[in-house]
C-alpha cells in the first residue's frame, strides 16, 4: 500500500536477523529518511501470555519473520499514517 501509494521514495528492509530486523523508508516529501528497527526483545516487552505462550507463538517459531512484519508495519504507520488510516491487526484489539 505504501509503495503504491506513490508518497514513498523507498521502504527497505535494509537487516535482518533471528533478533531484530530494521527497515527504512523516505516519503518524497521529507527531508529525511525515517528508520525503525523492531528487536525480539521488544516483543518479549509486550507479551503478556507467559513463556508456555511465547514457546508456542511465532515469535519463537520464526523470530526473523515475525520482527521483519512488526518492523516493516510500524514504520509505514508511523511515516505513512494517512495511507495506513483504518487498517487494524487483530493484536491490536486484545
Amino acid at each position: 500500500l505504501v509503495l503504491r501509494s506513490g508518497l514513498a521514495e523507498f521502504f527497505v528492509c535494509v537487516e535482518r536477523t533471528d533478533e531484530h530486523s530494521t527497515w527504512t523508508t523516505k516519503r518524497k516529501t521529507d527531508p529525511k529518511p525515517v528508520t525503525l528497527t523492531y528487536r525480539v526483545s521488544d516483543a518479549k516487552t509486550a507479551w503478556t501470555k507467559g513463556e508456555e505462550a511465547w514457546s508456542r507463538s511465532g515469535w519463537a517459531r520464526n523470530p526473523a519473520d515475525m520482527c521483519v512484519a512488526r518492523a516493516s508495519s510500524k514504520l509505514a504507520r508511523l511515516v505513512y499514517a494517512d495511507v495506513l488510516e483504518g487498517l487494524y491487526a487483530s493484536e491490536e484489539f486484545d
